[in-house]
């Protein structure tokens, strides 16, 4: 699954990248502007399901029928309740200078995403891996054909999306026969599992809805102040960062989250706690050498992969945007963790609202006219939250990742950039990047098995003998 996940987030990237290319900056800061406006309705109403199936359903316990039945009628009660307020908010003019088609497309992007990510939660939860591969490899077969064709053919951001809802609803549609048997029955839903779930996942989403709002309040702004050119400008650098952290992240958090409820269920607090304190080295053990190995390829990154019209700003804006990108990632797949664990998920609420009340108060105070600072404003924003996300884990759950490995990882990251900074003033292509990629990263794991990383060389050793 975490393969999958991986290869998911792979042709996600790429098919970023083509759409980009194919549209030109204004007709992709239109395809992103209605994008976000989409995953902010999916966020709202429906994914907090998919964190509450993660969370409760198991599939194969005498609640998981009831639990199953509550989670689906809310999920129809959610799909509904999308359609009626996008269409009281373009019946009221709102479309955040979109036009008539792109407000219409982007609840149905919000809709198709929550019964995607959904219907493959549940699929994870019951470890089927056979249908969740599955609706993965039709829904990016599809993508590239429809998502890319639609950008190709009609230079349009309407029917690029238009592409990307039907692929999710043609994959969704392939596994049909699996997600619909058993069926619970309707009755079986409970009230008391949605007060649960409402419990648990609610602060969750809300935490996302304050995140997103960062992007969306910022693409906004810029496409009324600016243009749509510097919106597509400044939404690739965001969008392929943002994907690149969460497509990693998000692959390692499903083994880590799950080895933590494990450790809950099976030993208690003080073995939850332990396991949480190894994944926190864990997730700092990844991000920082990939936050940091973007930074050192990216010059050749640009060359290889962004497309020449976006590539003027693009350096730029991804450096400023990164330190953003790494508080993200150590705040949702690193201290989220502890909110998870100790059944306390507000706190996730609170940091958010502080990176989006510091953006746009500095977006005020500072009255930005250029990209690069509305993009340092935002990585100032997100340090804040993750500043806020510490200051609460220390307090509440308190958890510390192992020093030593935390200094071995600081080492080790240090003396792979040392080693390869100098490649940055190389003439940027294929060969700098892969040269810089394999130099950096063979330095870097060198110095993780020496020091016996969290037990690495250990486990290494262990399993050569």
């Amino acid at each position: 699954m975490i393969i999958t996940f991986i290869l998911n987030s792979v042709f996600n990237l790429v098919i970023g990248l083509m759409v980009a290319k194919f549209l030109g900056p204004a007709e992709f800061g239109r395809y992103a502007l209605a994008q976000s406006i989409g995953i902010v309705f999916n966020t709202v109403f429906i994914d907090w399901l998919r964190h509450s199936v993660t969370r409760f359903y198991k599939g194969d316990d005498e609640k998981s029928a009831s639990v199953r039945a509550t989670l689906e009628l809310t999920l129809g009660m959610s799909c509904i309740l999308i359609c009626l307020v996008s269409g009281i908010g373009i019946l009221a003019g709102v479309d955040f200078n979109l036009g008539l088609s792109l407000a219409l497309i982007a609840p149905l992007i919000g809709i198709t995403n929550g019964l995607f990510d959904f219907t493959t939660a549940m699929l994870r939860a019951e470890f089927r891996n056979k249908p969740y591969g599955q609706a993965i490899i039709v829904k990016n077969m599809l993508s590239v054909v429809l998502i890319i064709g639609g950008a190709y053919f009609y230079q349009s951001s309407v029917m690029a999306l238009a592409g990307l809802c039907l692929s999710i609803l043609v994959s969704i549609a392939s596994i049909w026969k699996y997600i619909r048997y058993p069926v619970p029955s309707i009755t079986q839903a409970s009230f008391k599992y949605l007060r649960m779930f409402a419990y648990y996942a609610l602060p969750i989403m809300f935490a996302n809805v304050l995140i997103q709002a960062i992007p969306l309040f910022n693409r906004t702004l810029i496409s009324q102040k600016i243009g749509f050119d510097a919106t597509g400008q400044y939404s690739l650098a965001y969008d392929l960062g943002t994907r690149i952290m969460a497509g990693i992240g998000s692959a390692i958090d499903i083994l880590l989250l799950q080895l933590a409820i494990k450790a809950d269920h099976d030993f208690g607090q003080k073995a939850a706690k332990e396991q949480v304190s190894r994944n926190l080295g864990l997730v700092i053990a990844v991000m920082l050498p990939l936050c940091l190995g973007l930074w050192l390829v990216l010059p050749s990154f640009a060359a290889v992969f962004v497309p020449h019209s976006f590539r003027g700003d693009f350096l730029i804006l991804f450096e400023a945007l990164l330190p953003g990108f790494f508080a993200y990632a150590l705040l949702f797949f690193g201290l989220h963790q502890v909110f998870f664990l100790s059944k306390k998920t507000w706190p996730l609420v609170v940091a958010s609202g502080l990176a989006l009340s510091m953006n746009i108060m500095c977006i005020i105070v500072f009255n930005p006219q250029t990209l690069v600072l509305i993009a340092q404003i935002q990585s100032f924003a997100m340090g804040m939250a993750f500043l806020a996300g510490c200051i609460f884990i220390f307090n509440m759950f308190p958890v510390t990742p192992s020093l030593k490995d935390t200094g071995a990882v600081c080492l080790a990251s240090s003396l792979m950039a040392g080693s390869t900074i100098f490649m940055r003033s190389w003439t940027p292509g294929v060969a700098t990047l892969m040269l810089t990629a394999a130099v950096g990263g063979f330095i870097y794991m060198l110095v993780l098995y020496a020091l016996d990383m969290a037990g690495l060389r250990t486990r290494i050793n262990s399993l050569i003998k």
